[in-house]
């Protein structure tokens, strides 16, 4: 059920010295980094490094699929419950427990797009009608949520390759990329949508056939 350790956590009373060492003597490399904490690859570990609190901090995180059946499983074991929470600019939901040793761990599964209160933001790097982003996020919510990232870059990319040659995307032209970043053999489930946005799909023939 747990897929394994995604963090080793250490708390510094120092933090820029603890990350000049660990950069500069060890080589580590920062992925993210905050006014709080800073996360550094380590050769394939993650390591957390944050300001030391009042509190103790976690010193692991647990990533797993399956949050709220993982919860059950570890105070059966002797866990309880210490704080859950939702951190939405990282997308993530979380479990603090406290483990029968009094050490902290945190469980935590990545949010769900339909779990958040906004869609992610397109992708752009053009101009684009406000119609036409307004269409391109209401054709997305169609995609299964598994694949809609991947769908939403898809789409973006194809719509602006499209409209090359135009001073920004229409919706004309998202309607059309949505067909061709849907997989062939999918595209056929995408005609009732186009007529219930208001297009007709034998417009589309050959984006359909490509």
């Amino acid at each position: 059920m747990l897929f394994g350790i995604s963090h080793l956590w250490l708390e510094s009373d120092d933090l820029e010295a603890a990350l000049q060492f660990y950069c500069d003597t060890l080589g580590f490399q920062v992925l993210e980094q905050s006014d709080d904490y800073v996360d550094l690859d380590a050769a394939g570990v993650k390591l957390r490094l944050s300001r030391r609190g009042s509190e103790p901090a976690p010193r692991i995180r647990l990533q797993t699929g399956q949050l709220e059946q993982a919860l059950p499983l570890l105070e059966t074991g002797g866990a309880s419950l210490v704080a859950s929470r939702i951190d939405l600019e990282r997308r993530q939901k979380e479990l603090e427990v406290r483990v029968p040793d009094g050490s902290l761990v945190v469980l935590w599964r990545r949010l769900r797009e339909d779990e958040l209160p906004e869609p992610p933001e397109l992708p752009i790097t053009r101009a684009w009608d406000a119609a036409a982003v307004t269409l391109a996020q209401s054709l997305l919510v169609r995609v299964p949520e598994p694949f809609r990232e991947l769908a939403r870059s898809g789409t973006v990319a194809e719509a602006e390759l499209l409209g090359a040659d135009f001073e920004s995307i229409s919706t004309q032209l998202v309607a059309r990329a949505s067909v061709r970043a849907t997989p062939r053999m999918m595209r056929a489930r995408l005609q009732p949508v186009l007529v219930e946005h208001g297009f007709d799909p034998a417009d589309f023939a050959d984006d359909f056939a490509c």
